[in-house]
């Protein structure tokens, strides 16, 4: 119950491999089916890459990728390439 809560204040999916097949999750998955497309891929997520700009890179790809596509501001081809770009730019 806490993991459906977290998920419907913050947006976000918990990191659970079960967030599409358990019941808990069935109803606000069928409310929101962008969230149920992101949420497919939680199960194959790896942990960032092991870097002093962690943190940096992560904001980028929030505000600029998943945020973008989320609220339907960007589509995900030209999201994606934004963030890419501006993740490349602070790295390198």
């Amino acid at each position: 119950e806490k993991d459906r809560k977290w998920m419907e204040v913050t947006n976000l999916p918990p990191a659970r491999e079960d967030l599409l097949t358990n019941p808990i999750f069935q109803e606000y998955m069928e409310d929101n089916p962008k969230f149920a497309a992101y949420a497919s891929h939680v199960a194959y997520a790896v942990p960032p890459a092991l870097t002093t700009k962690t943190v940096e890179v992560q904001e980028i790809l929030t505000t600029f990728l998943i945020e973008q596509i989320m609220y339907g501001k960007s589509s995900p081809f030209d999201a994606l390439s934004d963030a890419a770009t501006r993740v490349r730019r602070e790295l390198f």
